[in-house]
């Protein structure tokens, strides 16, 4: 990986510029500025400023093949199926930013570095909103099915609960990597983070929160990280005799109510299901499952009316809520297979580091990956912090081997 212990000014401004912004749109980026809401407008500008920075680096040019390669058929499939849209092309323009910005990164800064500078950029964006609760309660706290949540300088509680789960995923991992030893002061964040999480009333950041605060720990013993493929499977065949004989099952599907039973408890979905069912029909009545319907192909066009009236009032979503069934929606089962070979890619770089932080990190999001994409479809969209991340470990799986292959190459040269 990059020799460099310290990162120039401009890198950390880019750094702390974008992840505020890839947390998810703030209360001020819903406004509009020309038909483009201010928070993708902001964006694109990070975008812009990451793409100089990279020509300027000269990173620009080391670009992993296989982004490439996904890049190119997220291109082709555009321009045959809905490449006159204008929304085609912002997300298109998206999805190459976004590898930009993880690429410069992964080149600028050493693994260490980056999660230092992570944890520091998200606890002082959850400083300012905590501020802004205290100042300002109305504009941090809103009412939302009932409850008074807490979504500090975030439009949604949930995407106030990302910036907390990610917190405490990057503080576990910085305990994991000085050896595990708690201080005063790692204690103090935690317990902030668990009281905002408790505050925002998101139960799915929640579990997220609890999941992500333990799993870097797991994974510091050798047989969980051998296990984790084999659990893997593991849940996906018991899910799947779960439905055959009933015990996983979803219910009221047509309505905001609908949920998954599993052995008996209920698991409230909130019209997920629903939207799921309508997508699928989608699918199955086009024909369009080898290559779906193209990048924003489906709910950016008439076939959305799949998921309008389907007993969710007058809510028309703007995603499937769940990854899986948008990668399939958007890019077909052969690009479900190109992302599998980038995922699985991942994981055999990973698999390959020698026990530590770096290692650890890598298959500890892979959890985080894979299953907020049950309920979020960020296998789909970009400029968010959880596909960013997948994209930086990605590109920093591949920074052991290349150091290896450059030792072997001195003692081939010294021989």
């Amino acid at each position: 990986m990059n020799s460099a212990t310290k990162i120039s000014l401009a890198d950390r401004i880019l750094l702390y510029t974008w992840i505020p912004l890839s947390v998810g749109p703030m209360v001020w980026g819903l406004g509009d500025l020309a038909g483009l809401q201010l928070h993708h407008a902001a964006v694109l500008l990070v975008y812009a400023f990451a793409f100089v920075l990279s020509c300027m680096r000269g990173t620009i040019m080391r670009i992993n093949r296989y982004l490439l390669f996904l890049l190119a058929y997220i291109l082709l499939l555009g321009i045959a199926f809905n490449g006159g849209a204008l929304d085609f092309w912002l997300k298109y323009a998206s999805y190459i930013g976004v590898i930009i910005v993880a690429n410069h990164v992964v080149k600028a800064m050493q693994f260490d570095v980056f999660v230092d500078q992570m944890t520091k950029a998200l606890k002082a964006i959850l400083i300012i909103c905590l501020i802004l609760a205290a100042i300002a309660p109305v504009i941090a706290f809103h009412v939302i099915d009932g409850q008074n949540s807490l979504n500090g300088l975030y439009a949604q509680k949930n995407t106030f609960g990302r910036l907390l789960y990610f917190l405490l995923f990057f503080i576990s991992l910085q305990l994991v990597m000085r050896g595990g030893r708690m201080r005063m002061r790692e204690g103090i964040w935690i317990g902030v983070c668990a009281i905002s999480l408790f505050l925002s009333n998101s139960r799915t950041s929640q579990v997220m929160g609890l999941i992500l605060a333990v799993v870097p720990f797991a994974f510091k013993w050798r047989y969980v990280r051998l296990s984790l493929v084999p659990i893997l499977l593991m849940v996906a065949i018991l899910t799947m005799i779960g439905f055959a004989t009933g015990q996983v099952a979803f219910g009221e599907v047509g309505s905001n109510h609908d949920y998954i039973s599993v052995l008996g408890m209920e698991i409230p979905l909130t019209g997920r299901a629903t939207i799921w069912q309508g997508a699928l029909e989608g699918l199955n009545k086009e024909g369009r499952w080898l290559f779906g319907f193209g990048l924003e192909g489906f709910y950016g066009s008439n076939f959305k009316s799949y998921v309008s009236n389907i007993g969710l009032g007058v809510f028309v979503p703007a995603d499937s809520h769940n990854g899986y069934i948008d990668l399939i929606l958007n890019f077909g089962i052969v690009g479900a297979f190109i992302f599998l070979a980038i995922g699985m890619k991942l994981y055999f770089n990973a698999s390959r580091f020698p026990a530590g932080g770096a290692k650890i990190a890598i298959l500890s999001f892979l959890v985080l990956y894979l299953g907020s994409n049950l309920t979020e479809s960020y296998f789909v969209k970009t400029s968010n912090i959880t596909s960013f991340m997948f994209l930086v470990m990605f590109i920093y799986s591949y920074g052991y081997r290349e150091s290896r292959e450059r030792a072997a190459g001195a003692r081939g040269g010294r021989c």
